[in-house]
This record gives structure tokens, sequence and C-alpha cells, in this order.
């Protein structure tokens, strides 16, 4: 018993050896990157040449939601020339048109309304259709929080 309690020991010692080193590196990172604050001047980029992105919001019966989704989007500081916002409404409920008034009353923005007469692969089935109504070099997914796993 006490071999066992030896061998603890010393392997509490070690433990605690390289807590306090790891402990001791990070301080030392710290200190030095408060020590030289050299700010990195990333080139600028004009708006022309940034790329195009297309923001794709699959939504189904969200009404309570689709204005707050939006509103979120919209807020997204990013050349409007460059940025598209799909909305992709397979709603069966007064979402589509809390979405219609929304796209008038922000007609700064580019938002595009896309409905689908079926709903064949739900979410996906939307997305697929979305995809091949644009010419973005990037595409980013929001799913709204409420609506996800509502219909398949």
């Amino acid at each position: 018993m006490e071999t066992f309690a030896t061998i603890l020991y010393y392997c509490w010692q070690v433990i605690n050896l390289l807590l306090f080193v790891y402990v001791f590196i990070e301080g030392i990172l710290l200190i030095a990157s408060l020590v030289n604050k050299k700010r990195i001047e990333l080139p600028r980029t004009e708006e022309e040449d940034l790329p195009k992105v297309c923001i794709q919001l699959p939504i189904y019966n969200e009404k309570y939601v689709v204005e707050r989704l939006l509103d979120a989007i919209c807020r997204i500081e990013y050349p409007n020339q460059n940025l598209e916002i799909q909305v992709l409404d397979d709603s069966t409920d007064e979402t589509s048109a809390i979405v219609a008034a929304y796209i008038l009353n922000h007609p700064n923005h580019n938002i595009k309304h896309l409905q689908r007469t079926d709903r064949i692969g739900y979410k996906a089935g939307a997305l697929d259709f979305g995809l091949k109504q644009t010419n973005a070099d990037f595409i980013a997914i929001f799913l709204s929080i409420y609506g996800f796993g509502d219909d398949g």
C-alpha cells in the first residue's frame, strides 16, 4: 500500500509540474502580446472586388420569427450589390404576406422571395431550388430554430 501511495504522490507532482509549465508559458505569451501591440494592416478590398454572397433562409410557416430573422440578416454589413438574400418560402399560412410586406418596407436590400408550388424535399428541396436561382460565389444557409424539424 505504501508503494502505491508513493507512486501516486510522484504522479501528482509530475502533473503539478506540467500544469505550472503550461501556465508559465501562457503567462509569457500574454505579456508578450501586451508589450508588442503591433497591428497587422490588411490590404483594403474595393467593394466591387468582393465575392458575391447568397444567404438562403428556408422557412415554412414561421410567422412568429420571420421578421426577426430578416431584421438580423439585414444588419449584416456587406455591400448590397454583392449580397443576395433568398427567402425560400414554402409556407401555407400568413408568413408569405409578412415576407412580402417586409420586402416592400426594405427596398434597399436585395431580398428575393422565392416560393415553390410543391414541398418536395422539404427544406433541403427549397435550398436546392434557391441554389439554382443564384450565381453567387458563396452560399450561407441560416435556419430558424423555431421551424427546424417542423416539416421533416
